[in-house]
Parts: C-alpha cells; sequence; structure tokens
C-alpha cells in the first residue's frame, strides 16, 4: 500500500508540474509517459515495487513544484514571507528526497540554477540571492536533524560511512574502464529501440528552446527579439529546468554502471515531462485556435490511452505466462505459495523474529515476521559486491564493511530469531554458514532442520540437545 501511494503521488505530481511550466495537454502526455513507463517497460518488482526511488520521487518532485510555482509567479512578490516558506519547504523535501536516496542530490541543481536565474518579472540580484538562501536553508535542516541525532547517539561515523564511503570505497571498487565501456555497449544493444526514441524527444525539446534562447519564437505573431540574453533564458527557464532534471535523472541512474530497472523509476517522471513539453506544445503551436487544439488534444490523449490499454493486456498475458509452468519466474507468484514463507508461518509465532541471509527480504513481508537484525540484506556483511560475482575471497573479505559482522552476531543475540533462512543461492552462492564467526555461531546456537526449495533452515537451539529436522 505505501509504495502504491508513492507511485500514484507520482503520477499526480508528474501532472500537476507539467501544468504548471507548460500546458494541460503536455500534462496529460506527460502522464501517460510515467505510468507507461512505470507499468510496462520496467517489471513489476522494479516499476511499483517498494524502492528507495520510489519514496524519493514524492518529496523531489512536490519540490520541483514549488520552485516552479514561486518563479512561475504564482506568489505575489510583494508578500515576500510566504515567498521564503515555499523556497524553505522545497529545500526541505529535496533534502528528504535526498535523505532516501542520494541520487536525489543531483536534482538540487536545476533547481539552484533557477533561483540564480530569477524570475524575469522580478531580475533583481537581491531577490535571487534570498531565494538560493531560503532553499539551502530550508535543504541544510532535515541534515543537521539527521547528523545530529547521530552524533548525539555516538553513531555518526556509520552514518557518513554508510551514506558516502561504502558506495565510493566498496560498491565501486571493482568497476574499471572495459567493465563500464562493456556494460554500456550491452545496455546500448539491448535497449536501442528505446534509447533512439528518448533522443529524439529529447533533442526536439532541447531544440524548441534553442529557438527561444535565439530570440526566434514558434509563433511568427511573436518573433520579435527577447531585449536580452538573459531575458530569453528566463523566457526558456521552465524547459531547461525540466531538462537539466532529466539529464540529471539520467546521469544519477547510470554513473554506478549497475543497470537496476529500479534506479531508472527517477527517469520516467522527467522524461514524461520533456515529452510532454516536446509534443505538447508543437501540437499548440500547429494549432492556433482554441478548438482545434481541444479535438486534437483529444485524438492525442485518446490515442495514447489505446496504447497502454494494448501495453496492459499485453502485460497481463505476460504475467500469466510466467505464473504457468512454461516459463516460471518467482517473482511473478502469490508469495504465500512460496515454501519457505509457508514454512516460516507454519514453524514460528508471530511475536518470533527470524533472520534470512542473503537477498530474500521479501520474506519477512510475505511471511509476516520481523527482521531479527538491521540487515535485512547481506552485502556489508559477506563483501559480496552485486554484479561482480567472479571476486576472490580474499577481495570479498577486504569489502566487508567493518564491525558489520559483529553487530550482526549482537542483534542475533540481542532478539534470538527462532529461525534462520540460509539463502546465499540469491546473492550468488555467498552463504552464512561459509564466513567463520557465523558458521561458529549458527554451529553453537542453532540446529540444521533441513532444506527448503534449496535453502538451509535453522531453528534456535533449546539446551544441548537439537530437535529432530521437520524441514521436508
Amino acid at each position: 500500500l505505501v509504495a502504491l501511494g508513492c507511485a500514484l503521488c507520482t503520477l499526480g505530481l508528474v501532472f500537476l508540474l507539467a501544468l504548471e511550466l507548460f500546458s494541460p495537454l503536455s500534462a496529460a502526455l506527460a502522464v501517460l509517459v510515467e505510468a507507461y513507463g512505470c507499468n510496462y517497460e520496467l517489471s513489476p518488482l522494479d516499476g511499483v515495487g517498494y524502492n528507495g526511488e520510489l519514496a524519493a520521487m514524492p518529496p523531489l518532485l512536490l519540490s520541483a513544484l514549488l520552485v516552479a510555482r514561486v518563479l512561475r509567479g504564482r506568489t505575489d512578490p510583494s508578500h515576500g514571507g510566504r515567498r521564503a516558506a515555499w523556497l524553505f519547504f522545497a529545500g526541505v523535501l529535496a533534502a528528504c528526497a535526498a535523505l532516501t536516496k542520494q541520487i536525489a542530490l543531483i536534482h538540487t541543481v536545476p533547481a539552484l540554477l533557477w533561483l540564480l536565474l530569477g524570475e524575469e518579472r522580478t531580475p533583481r540580484v537581491d531577490s535571487r540571492a534570498e531565494g538560493v538562501t531560503c532553499y539551502l536553508l530550508g535543504f541544510a535542516v532535515p541534515f543537521c536533524v539527521v547528523l545530529t541525532v547521530y552524533g548525539v547517539s555516538g553513531h555518526l561515523q556509520e552514518f557518513v560511512y554508510y551514506y558516502e564511503r561504502y558506495g565510493r570505497e566498496i560498491y565501486m571498487a571493482p568497476v574499471t574502464w572495459t567493465y563500464m565501456r562493456e556494460k554500456l555497449q550491452e545496455e546500448v544493444t539491448k535497449y536501442s529501440f528505446g534509447l533512439a526514441a528518448a533522443s529524439v524527444v529529447t533533442f526536439f525539446a532541447m531544440g524548441r528552446a534553442t529557438r527561444t534562447l535565439l530570440g526566434v519564437s514558434p509563433r511568427p505573431a511573436e518573433g520579435q527579439r527577447a531585449a536580452s540574453a538573459l531575458a530569453r533564458v528566463q523566457e526558456s527557464a521552465p524547459i531547461l529546468f525540466v531538462l537539466s532534471h532529466w539529464i540529471g535523472s539520467i546521469v544519477g541512474a547510470t554513473f554506478l554502471f549497475r543497470f537496476y530497472g529500479h534506479y531508472f523509476l527517477v527517469c520516467y517522471p522527467f522524461f514524461g515531462l520533456v515529452t510532454g513539453y516536446a509534443l505538447g506544445e508543437a501540437f499548440d503551436v500547429v494549432n492556433d485556435d482554441r478548438a482545434s487544439r481541444a479535438i486534437g488534444g483529444l485524438v492525442v490523449v485518446a490515442g495514447s490511452i489505446l496504447l497502454l490499454a494494448l501495453a496492459d493486456s499485453s502485460l497481463e498475458r505476460n504475467v500469466a505466462w510466467r505464473r504457468g509452468d512454461v516459463r516460471w519466474d518467482p517473482w511473478y507468484q502469490d508469495p504465500q505459495s512460496d515454501p519457505v514463507v509457508r514454512y516460516v508461518q507454519a514453524t514460528t509465532q508471530p511475536s518470533d523474529t527470524i533472520f534470512v541471509w542473503g537477498f530474500r527480504a521479501e520474506t519477512h513481508v510475505s511471511a509476516r515476521r520481523y527482521p531479527a537484525s538491521r540487515f535485512v540484506y547481506s552485502v556489508y556483511l559477506s563483501g559480496f559486491v552485486p554484479w561482480f560475482r567472479d571476486a576472490t575471497r580474499e577481495e570479498e573479505a577486504r569489502r566487508v564493511v567493518p564491525g558489520s559482522q559483529e553487530l550482526l552476531l549482537a542483534d542475533l543475540e540481542g532478539s534470538k530469531p527462532e529461525l534462520i533462512v540460509d539463502a546465499g543461492d540469491t546473492m550468488s552462492d555467498r552463504y552464512m554458514r561459509d564466513i567463520a564467526p557465523f558458521r561458529r555461531y549458527l554451529r553453537n546456537k542453532y540446529c540444521l532442520m533441513g532444506q527448503v526449495a534449496g535453502e538451509q533452515v535453522y531453528r534456535r537451539r533449546r539446551g544441548d540437545e537439537c530437535p529432530p529436522a521437520d524441514a521436508p
């Protein structure tokens, strides 16, 4: 429900932002592109699954909307306090998005650039400086709160490590120029048609923005050249704002060179806005009278809805196919049919905690059992870096987060989970039992109950004797 709420909020904010910046037709097209991308271009696991990118989108888009409303003149310049409050809150929301997912940091740049340009009707330098100051002050508040909480609790170094150092020192450590080149070639080959379509729309939007920057209006009746270069840039600010977000989202989604689908969730809202501008504004130019624009807009929207209907039919058939025996896919099954989930539910109480090693954190949600540790994924504990399964044991031992294994053991001793599921096959065969401290802990504190769907399961010891194995 939380994921669905975030997805619906994102759709609504894309519509409002496009409506604020461009036109109703642009807003309709932007929403259709966003809906199509997240529901049909991405798998359900990535498109509507509860990932950090999805959670970051509502505050990020709402921040952009507030900046747009201020700089598009929706606030009375004489009400300086209201303008300052809106920009301050926009900064707070941008920081919340960045604390949710680090890649959202890059989206502060378009907002700051537009604030530095200022409004066309109030181009005073002091007004621009005030806007930037309010935004940055708001941006600083959530970070100050988080840093204070971690500092008071004595865990500030850990926060800095996980927020910044881990990605730089561990996650990106195996990446080489050869790897980057090969992955880019692979992705370009795989998605050549989509990349070509996105490039055409982007260059079309950039071309229209360039005409305005050069003082050439798309409407002949409005062909007079703007008074100054600054005035022309301010006139083009809305589309430059969106293009900057769109380019920033591509950089944020790809700079790690792990092309997980959910990394691209941030791209689709801004590509929808670019598409809405490129097609919607162009359509308005061709059809000057209101009736033609209305009729034409309805035709365009109706055609787009038909495309969504066809895509939905195709997705429904694909889901049914993957749920069948021909191409069985575990991500498309009913979670309650998972043998591990059924075993956990049958052998534990709702008040019990469990620990699942590997990439199987969804077991907690599906079985309705709380995790026994702060570590719901095991990359920090094992030194495994996703997509680099050929690393040696020595390399991975050096990549283990300092102190993480001791923290896990302390968590397990504190919560005493009834079951431990060693799902190392979900993490390229990096098993809990293969790491010396954890192997000793399992031997001393737990009993092997057997295997469930290929995963070894352990039950907490009761004294010196182990209960009889109960796993099928």
